[in-house]
């Protein structure tokens, strides 16, 4: 049968604080890139947090540039690019 299915862009993360305010994860995705064997093609996925000040985070991330594929919209058009993709976020919480 097809593993895709409606688990095509299942997504693992599997991390530990490095330090209290430091957490690192790594993310693999097992059924995208797979080839004829059936194992993924893909390297792994890493993704770092720092929460530098209360309710600010500084997020890094470094993975696969066609895992994000599916989920940025923008079909084919990375299809033939290789190689890795970075990324910086910086988040602010608020509560009420």
């Amino acid at each position: 049968g097809d593993l895709g299915g409606g688990f095509a862009n299942t997504q693992i993360e599997m991390g530990r604080y490095l330090a209290p305010d430091v957490f690192f994860a790594l993310i693999l995705r097992p059924l995208t890139g797979l080839g004829a064997t059936g194992r993924s093609t893909r390297l792994p996925g890493a993704r770092l947090e720092y929460g530098f000040m209360d309710y600010w985070t500084l997020e890094g991330y470094l993975e696969d540039r066609l895992a994000r594929q599916g989920g940025a919209g923008f079909g084919d058009l990375d299809r033939d690019v290789d190689g890795r993709v970075f990324g910086v976020s910086l988040f602010r919480e608020w509560g009420y």
